[in-house]
């Protein structure tokens, strides 16, 4: 993947992407840009990362189960029989998690905003199309259906997106164990917190989100 990266987009991925620990004000000071050119190039570098993954799959499924990766989120039909069909050559079994659209938009920028009904993100939670997906994995000899995921979206600031988020894969949980019999190991509320990039954003606290899913997950599961 580096082949493919400017000089700058190479240091960006390695700080803000692989190892998520400089700013942007650290890394616009390193490169002598603005921090909102060093989120430009971030963006960018994380597009390109997209596209790599998508047209590289095989190589980078066969990769990580030949390295003792045992847990994968599964967003498309395709990527349930190409992890089928890798782990079955393998010999080796797969934690599944599939990943659902809940209907929720939000996040800062179209680029990403991943939770809605229309993303190529995960299988939509607006018609039968997820259970679908559900019952190919719990049908795959080499995949252990594991739960559920999603993820709404990046730089989320209104608490609302994962309640809404929450309350439906809550009685997502219950569809499948009424339709499947199954009570699920994993629910994945993905990530999307919002971060203060300029004077401008206002991020939720982060105990604030993970109290807010977890007392949902708690009564929703009493």
């Amino acid at each position: 993947f580096d082949h493919l990266l400017t000089k700058n987009e190479k240091i960006v991925f390695k700080k803000r992407v692989i190892e998520s620990e400089a700013t942007l004000q650290e890394l616009g000071t390193e490169l002598n840009v603005t921090r909102e050119r060093v989120r430009q190039i971030e963006n960018k570098v994380r597009r390109k990362l997209m596209i790599y993954l998508e047209e590289n799959d095989v190589q980078v499924i066969q990769y990580a189960l030949e390295n003792g990766v045992e847990n994968f989120v599964i967003d498309n039909f395709y990527e349930i029989e190409l992890v089928e069909e890798i782990a079955s050559k393998l010999n080796v079994m797969v934690n599944g998690l599939v990943r659902i659209t809940p209907g929720v938009y939000a996040g800062g920028h179209d680029y990403i905003r991943v939770g809605a009904k229309d993303t190529k993100f995960g299988f939509s939670s607006h018609d039968n199309t997820y259970l679908k997906a559900i019952k190919k994995v719990i049908d795959a000899p080499h995949i252990n259906f594991d739960g559920i995921h999603c993820h709404v979206g990046s730089q989320i600031e209104e608490i609302q997106a994962y309640v809404l988020a929450m309350n439906k894969f809550v009685d997502i949980a219950y569809e499948i164990y009424d339709i499947f019999g199954i009570v699920i190991n994993k629910l994945n509320a993905g990530g999307g917190f919002g971060i203060q990039y300029t004077a401008s954003d206002h991020p939720l606290e982060f105990d604030d989100v993970v109290s807010t899913i977890m007392d949902i997950i708690y009564k929703g599961f009493d």
